[in-house]
């Protein structure tokens, strides 16, 4: 995942309330001495929270004192990272190689959405896209589903993926 794809996908969980999410992914992210410090901290001070939150300890208004607390500080987190160079040009290659093959696995499973008459299971569109990454049309899925222009749809044992309305305008803009 890019910088921006980090920072976007921390501020969108911290947004839906999902500061647990949120925490641990930048966790499992940034590692560095100083960066892992900073998120140990931040972590110790939800859980403690979250505790006295089940025990009823604190009041509600006390509560969302500190959970503001807790995303500000977050937010401020993200926000203040510095900028990953990279230095490296195979690293550099190895980045640039799958921000493209993700933006191509994007515009190959819109497309597939977009042609396709009827919801499709993930083998299918996977198949269809003849991307040699499954995980990538995985993401696009998601990604859509995130964004309310796909839709799952559970129909006995299979889910199945189908652009909403919202969807079809969107993929239609972009193909």
């Amino acid at each position: 995942m890019l910088q921006q794809e980090i920072t976007t996908k921390i501020k969108s969980l911290i947004a839906k309330d999902e500061l647990e999410k949120a925490l641990a992914l930048l966790t499992e992210i940034y590692t560095s001495n100083d960066q892992l410090d900073q998120l140990i901290l931040q972590s110790g001070k939800f859980h403690a929270l979250k505790k006295d939150q089940q025990k009823g300890i604190i009041d509600y208004g006390e509560q969302q004192k500190y959970f503001n607390q807790f995303r500000s500080n977050i937010l401020d987190f993200v926000n203040d990272l510095p900028t990953i160079k990279i230095t490296d040009e195979k690293e550099a290659e190895k980045v640039l190689k799958a921000s493209y093959q993700l933006a191509k696995a994007r515009i190959k499973v819109l497309t597939i959405l977009l042609e396709l008459a009827t919801a499709e299971t993930i083998s299918k569109i996977y198949q269809l896209s003849n991307t040699k990454q499954r995980k990538l049309v995985v993401q696009c899925l998601n990604e859509l589903t995130e964004v309310g222009y796909v839709e799952k749809k559970k129909i006995g044992s299979n889910m199945l993926w189908q652009l909403t309305d919202t969807g079809i305008k969107f993929a239609k803009s972009l193909i």
